[in-house]
């Protein structure tokens, strides 16, 4: 029988908004890091989520919003290789969850 496991993303201490990708485009890379570095400060092991659509190049869309494009494609790109530049552990979400 299959388990469902809880995985949850992580916010950022003090303003409770979470660390994914939505958040990494308005507020910034160093926003996400400094996130991750406070709760790994705290014993808490960072959850990253990022939407797969963020890292593509988007066409614009009649009747999307600006707001969806915004720092997608290759600026995420760039922003997730910022992020895993960083001094932490990276694993994925399968080894977080086989590993709690």
């Amino acid at each position: 029988p299959s388990t469902v496991r809880v995985l949850p993303v992580a916010v950022m201490p003090g303003l409770g908004l979470p660390l994914t990708g939505t958040w990494i485009r308005f507020f910034g890379v160093r926003y996400t890091i400094l996130g991750m570095w406070l709760l790994a400060r705290r014993g808490i092991a960072p959850v990253l989520y990022v939407h797969p659509w963020e890292f593509a190049d988007l066409p614009a869309v009649d009747g999307v919003p600006r707001r969806v494009y915004w720092r997608t494609g290759e600026w995420m790109r760039r922003a997730l290789a910022t992020i895993l530049d960083e001094e932490f552990d990276f694993v994925t979400a399968r080894t977080a969850v086989s590993d709690a």
